[in-house]
Formats: C-alpha cells, structure tokens, sequence
C-alpha cells in the first residue's frame, strides 16, 4: 500500500478523534440552519457542492448560523441538534447523486434525519436518485418515513430524477426541478491553457464502458499530452470549511490551465462549465449527466455531449481547441436558484 496513502487516512483518523462534535450558538433568538452530511472526503464534485450550499444559504439567509455536520457524525449529532434546535431553525441536508440504492449509506443518513426532525422546515439540496424500481427496499423505507414529515422540500437536479420523484414520493413532499447547486458558484475563469487534453474519467460503480468512449481515449492518448485526472483523489486530505475553498480551487485550476476536457463526471462538466474551460462528456450509468446536459447545458456552445457526435466529430473539436486561448462566459441559473431562495425563506 502507497506510504503517502497511509500517512494521510492516519492523519485523517487523528483528526477525527480531535474533532467528534460540532459546536454552535444554542441562543433560540439565533437562527441556525443545520446542513448534514456534509464532505471530508476527497470527492471534489461533492465537496464543491458543500461549499455552493454554504455559500448560497449565506447569500439568501445573512444573518443565520450554517453549521456544517459531517457525513461521519450525523447519527451522533441528532441527538444534541434536536435538544437546542428551535422553531425558526432549518434542517438542510448536501446535496448530489446519493438519493437512491446505489449509496444506501447516505439513504439511511438522510432517512435518520428527515425522521427525527420531521416537524420542521427541511431541504434537501439537489440531487439524483437511483431507486432501481418502485419496489426498491430503500424506497419503501424512505417514502415511510417521507410520508410523515411537514415542511419537506426535496430538490432535484435532472429532469430524469424529477419525473421520478414526482411518481414514486408521497404528495406532502415539495419537489422542484432545479440545476445542481454548484453551477451557483462564482469561480474565476482566468483560463492559462498549457495541457491538450484533460481527462476526468470514473473508476467506480456508476461508470460505464462505452466503445466510443474506449476508442476516442485510445487515439487521444496517441496524439495528444494528456493530462489524466478524475474529481474524486485517492489520498486523504482535513477538509474542513477553512480548507476547501483552497482544495477546490486547486481542482478547478486543472480545468482553467486544459484546452479541452474529456469526462463522464457530472461535476467534471459542470467544473468546465463554471471555469469557462471546453468539453466533451460522455454519459454514466444513471444518466444524471445526460440529462444535466439536456436540461442545462445543451446551449452551450463550449460543452458538447458525446452521444450526439461521432468519433470523426470529438476528434475534430479537440483539435480545433487546441488553438483557442479564448474565455468562454457561463451562463447565469440565478431564475432557478432563486426558487431555492424563496424556499429558504418562506
């Protein structure tokens, strides 16, 4: 096992141990909004979309408390959260793709939650779900415990998501169509091209081996210098909310300093898209990016979908990108983000 790996999940472990409750005002005059399960691992797409959350509540909530509660304490911090909590406070959860049975983890966090706080204003931040049918284990039991919360209101992030959610979640929950939280992020687009061709490329479970795909990587790495990355690092960091900003702007510089991305990540597009950067993505297993792409992005004239083209044409847009040093301008989301805002407030 890598000495660099050891040494980081030590010093991880160690950290954990000196940090195992998260403080906050217990003043009821003071309004909190208790953000669970959120990011210290090395999940660049979930932590960018920890860091979105936070500062979007602080954009439309200015005077409210964020406590943030790590994915490693939620079952631990319910307790001492339920005590001090008050009737203006909001429960929130992060956001992404957990929704479902491809992370049943995080589907037992977030059912904890909603259960135990099932009188209050709740939001969970966008997501995608993975439910594998109307018959799913997982589903059964969240739609139980869905079922008997008051002030619910489950964002979704793709329309595929959002058709779903609208079939399978009882009537009492709030459901909104809305991007991912992320493409709120204000990022510099100082853009240094120096690398041909970047690759942000999935390993895991939500991957799939597609022959385009396969066959544009191969003559890519023929011609080409290539940079390959992924969103996701296998060495552990302290992600605390000090130090994310930094670790994510360290990400994002990978993608301002390529004249074209190559990614089947979500967040991979929506990196590119943010820093102005050009890409062509390719789709996973729960089509989250597909349609991510279909609902937000087809309209932008620097992100192509691979589906759409032929290996003649994502061989041909890599090199005309490779003599264009020009910005590209991210359209604003501010129409949909606002719903969230209404939603924060009301």
């Amino acid at each position: 096992m890598d000495l660099k790996y050891i040494i980081s999940r030590l010093s991880y472990r160690f950290f954990c141990l000196m940090h195992r409750k998260v403080s906050f005002n217990k003043n009821p005059n003071q309004q909190k909004v208790f953000l669970f399960g959120t990011v210290e691992y090395m999940n660049y797409g979930d932590m960018a979309i920890n860091q979105a959350e936070v500062e979007f509540i602080h954009k439309y909530l200015p005077k409210a408390e964020v406590v943030e509660i790590p994915e490693r304490l939620v079952l631990s911090m319910i307790t001492y959260v339920r005590r001090y909590a008050s009737s203006s406070d909001i429960i929130a959860f992060q956001g992404g793709g957990n929704m479902g049975d491809i992370w049943p983890a995080q589907e037992e966090l977030r059912r904890s939650v909603f259960k135990e706080f099932e009188e209050f204003k709740i939001i969970s931040f966008p997501q995608s779900l993975s439910y594998s049918d109307s018959r799913s284990e997982n589903l059964n039991k969240t739609v139980s415990v869905l079922t008997k919360t008051k002030r619910l209101s489950i964002l979704i992030r793709e329309s595929l998501s959002f058709k779903k959610a609208k079939q399978l979640f009882p009537k009492n929950i709030s459901v909104t169509l809305v991007p991912d939280i992320v493409m709120s992020l204000s990022v510099g687009q100082d853009r240094d091209s120096e690398i041909a061709v970047s690759t942000f490329m999935r390993v895991d479970q939500e991957k799939i081996n597609q022959e385009k795909k396969i066959e544009v990587l191969r003559a890519v790495r023929m011609q080409y210098t290539v940079n390959e990355s992924d969103t996701v690092d296998t060495t552990w960091k302290i992600i605390t909310p000090k130090t994310r900003g930094k670790l994510l702007d360290a990400k994002l510089d990978q993608f301002r300093k390529s004249n074209i991305i190559l990614t089947d990540r979500l967040h991979g597009m929506i990196f590119a898209l943010i820093t102005g950067t050009p890409a062509i993505v390719f789709d996973n297993k729960n089509h989250k990016v597909k349609f991510s792409y279909l609902d937000w992005l087809q309209n932008v004239d620097y992100i192509y979908f691979a589906d759409q083209m032929s290996k003649e044409e994502i061989m041909h847009t890599i090199s005309a990108y490779q003599h264009d040093n020009e910005g590209h301008a991210a359209p604003s989301f501010d129409v949909y983000f606002k719903k969230i805002g209404k939603i924060l407030n009301n």
